[in-house]
């Protein structure tokens, strides 16, 4: 059994990699492709899910296939579809041939894409409380992280003296290169 967690980490890694193939690795360089890998996420979830909820699902028990299911899972799947022509064959002659050193693995952005609407179509077959269950100490995590962080760099700006500080604590008398460097050490 594999978790929510699991299957949503892997759709972060694959939208990583698909930024960071276009210019966006660690800097948002290009913000017209994060924006079109936020907007391929949404689509793929739509895909993935109504994939799985409206279509497979009732396939399966021999219920009929409703007509809005069936709409909405070839909407979301054309645009993403289109959004992964764009970024495979429309961006990526502008914004990869910069010569920048930057990690190349073949087939993206459509063996991430396709991997991210796998994901999702597995997702889509959790409950709703598993869901809620995830968000909650998914939630939980964020707020200590934060408050953590927080507190982590008011303390810091607590502790790190300042130079005059340091000039102050050597003896009274004029400090020097070498005290202040030993002063640091200790």
């Amino acid at each position: 059994v594999i978790s929510f967690g699991v299957l949503f980490s892997f759709n972060l890694t694959n939208l990583s990699l698909i930024n960071l193939r276009y210019g966006n690795g660690g800097v948002q360089r290009v913000p017209t492709i994060d924006a079109l890998v936020w907007i391929l996420m949404i689509a793929l979830a739509v895909a993935g899910y109504t994939c799985q909820q409206g279509l497979v699902d009732p396939y399966l028990a021999g219920d009929s296939i409703s007509s809005a299911s069936l709409g909405g899972f070839i909407t979301s799947a054309v645009v993403s579809i289109a959004i992964l022509c764009f970024l495979g064959f429309g961006v990526k002659q502008r914004y990869q041939s910069s010569g920048q050193d930057i990690y190349k693995a073949k087939g993206v952005p459509f063996i991430p894409g396709f991997a991210i609407f796998c994901n999702f179509f597995l997702i889509a077959s959790f409950s709703w409380a598993n869901v809620g269950y995830f968000l909650a100490f998914l939630g939980l995590f964020l707020v200590t992280y934060i408050i953590n962080l927080l507190r982590a760099s008011r303390t810091w700006g607590e502790e790190v003296p300042s130079e005059s500080d340091m000039n102050s604590t050597i003896s009274g008398s004029e400090a020097s290169d070498s005290d202040l460097e030993q002063t640091a050490n200790q």
